[in-house]
């Protein structure tokens, strides 16, 4: 058997191609649905907003945004006349989506328009990339479910499964594939019945933290222009779908390569400017942030209401009509979670790896007492109001840019945290910085801490228990504190990021008596590895997971 070449297999499929849209024209072109159902199905060809209004009314919760309805433009204006009179979409379009998270865009462009095209046999081989492949597979999923499981779909476009039907691969009645691949799967050469991907689909395919590094960035790039790129013909379809994670990831360069169409929205188009807008908003945000109020949320939405339309005036969101996506559930969304998880999230724009993550001439300070606390806003908190008292010990054995710290924190009983203590050096032996963790373990009778024991570490919680004990028999009293060993599998920036709207909002306020080094590290924080020293933002981050009783979940994977 004569061996094909890549030009005669890529000729071979766009004529097999041709033959099946042709086929498709015949008035059965649907057989294993209801005959009487035909003309209705052959509506929605072009009509991809019906067809989604027909068959998915249960995902049609608010009216459609400016994207929805711009994915809707874009597929009515893709069909094109042969001179054979047939009429077909026209291909080899690249897209670069950026849209913000809850904006519905994978139900859309990644849900509902694959499932179209592959009822009408617009695309016959579709490859769905994700971060990895659980997520690529259980997207893939989601599709074959649907065409199992939507009553009206299957009533009207027929049953489609067939033998070739797994979770991460299937092949349909129209005689079209979908298959899951992700960044670490093979996909060089792939071919199905002589044909190349059709439409190459990547929606969410960058992983949190690899995007944090550079190398990892550049290799993902790399596998798009290398391998992904070149899977296809000249009329393979290639959409990429998701957030921007980083000014340098690889949606940020696609947004910017001329190949593709950029499409870019954010969830807030314009910020109130009213000239009362800053103040009733500074208002609204100390009634959210008063953790003492348990009906705070409540209170903070009555004030809105009463002064709504000042607080709206020159405001305008993408999604108005959806609930979850209003200016004041948005505003909310941007105390509790944070700027940088806001601006990234909702507005696709990530800080810059050169912005400090914490200000620190703005974050809340406290004042401990030997009987209280007095809080940034002057409140006085006793020791009796305070049920939870932790610490974090981030040892350094001998490395010179590593530093030992711990950090001691207090959370009261509405949920203020306060960071009373802290130890932070790179200069003193281990058996010295068992000597001062102990000190500070026994000045706040702390009853437990979290200890870092990746690699050869794991040894020092027996001996910073042997400390402890001998403590407790010279000073002549019953003193123990449980020891809670810690791995760490989660990327540090991550974790430490976690901390910066307790920050913002004054929820995690810092002794104006901690040591200068260790304060020095929080306002120098760079979200980039090895930037900067940063064991004392880590080791705070372990403490308030401990002293939250969350320490066995700290470094979810």
């Amino acid at each position: 058997m004569p061996t094909l070449t890549h030009e005669e297999i890529q000729a071979g499929a766009i004529q097999r191609l041709a033959q099946i849209r042709l086929a498709a024209r015949n008035p059965r072109r649907w057989p294993g649905g209801d005959p009487n159902a035909q003309a209705e199905a052959l509506n929605y060809e072009w009509d991809l907003e019906g067809f989604t209004r027909r068959f998915f009314p249960h995902l049609c919760t608010a009216p459609f945004n400016p994207l929805h309805q711009a994915i809707f433009a874009q597929h009515h204006a893709r069909q094109q006349t042969l001179p054979t009179g047939q009429v077909v979409p026209a291909r080899g379009y690249r897209e670069a989506t950026a849209a913000p998270r809850g904006s519905a865009k994978t139900t859309i462009k990644g849900f509902i328009r694959p499932l179209h095209a592959l009822l009408y046999q617009h695309e016959r081989y579709i490859l769905i990339g994700a971060a990895d492949f659980d997520l690529a597979r259980d997207k893939v999923k989601a599709l074959r479910d649907e065409l199992n499981d939507n009553a009206e779909l299957c009533r009207v476009y027929g049953l489609q499964q067939t033998d070739t039907w797994t979770m991460n691969d299937f092949v349909t009645r129209t005689g079209c594939r979908v298959r899951a691949f992700s960044p670490r799967t093979h996909v060089r050469g792939l071919l199905w019945r002589g044909f190349r991907p059709t439409l190459i689909l990547l929606d969410d395919a960058e992983d949190p933290e690899a995007v944090l590094t550079e190398l990892r960035r550049a290799r993902l790039l790399g596998w798009l222009q290398k391998d992904i790129a070149k899977l296809g013909t000249a009329d393979t379809n290639i959409d990429v779908i998701g957030t921007v994670l980083h000014p340098e990831s690889l949606l940020a360069h696609l947004l910017t390569n001329p190949g593709f169409r950029r499409h870019f929205y954010r969830a807030v188009l314009q910020f109130a400017d009213g000239p009362d807008a800053w103040t009733l908003w500074a208002q609204w945000r100390e009634l959210v942030l008063d953790l003492s109020d348990e009906e705070r949320l409540a209170h903070a939405h009555a004030f809105f209401l009463a002064h709504e339309a000042a607080m709206l005036q020159g405001s305008e969101v993408l999604w108005p009509e959806n609930p979850t996506q209003s200016y004041e559930a948005l505003m909310l969304d941007r105390v509790i979670y944070g700027e940088a998880a806001f601006f990234q999230e909702r507005q696709n724009e990530p800080l810059a790896d050169t912005r400090y993550l914490f200000d620190m001439d703005a974050a809340a300070y406290c004042t401990p007492h030997p009987d209280s606390v007095t809080r940034a806003d002057g409140r006085t908190v006793y020791y009796l109001d305070v049920p939870d008292v932790g610490a974090f010990y981030d040892p350094s054995l001998g490395r010179r840019r590593d530093c030992a710290a711990c950090a001691v924190v207090l959370r009261d009983r509405w949920g203020y945290e306060y960071v009373v203590d802290a130890y932070c050096t790179n200069t003193d032996s281990p058996e010295v910085q068992y000597e001062a963790i102990t000190d500070l373990l026994w000045r706040w009778q702390v009853p437990v801490i979290g200890v870092e024991v990746n690699g050869f570490q794991s040894l020092i919680p027996d001996t910073l228990r042997q400390k402890i004990a001998a403590r407790a028999q010279a000073e002549g009293v019953s003193w123990s504190v449980d020891m809670l060993p810690v791995t760490h599998t989660r990327n540090k920036i991550l974790r430490i990021k976690t901390l910066e709207p307790y920050v913002v909002n004054g929820w995690l306020q810092f002794s104006r008596r901690l040591p200068a080094a260790y304060l020095r590290q929080f306002a120098e924080f760079l979200p980039i590895e090895n930037a900067s020293r940063d064991d004392g933002p880590d080791c705070t981050e372990g403490a308030v997971r401990v002293v939250r009783g969350i320490f066995d979940r700290r470094s979810p994977k």
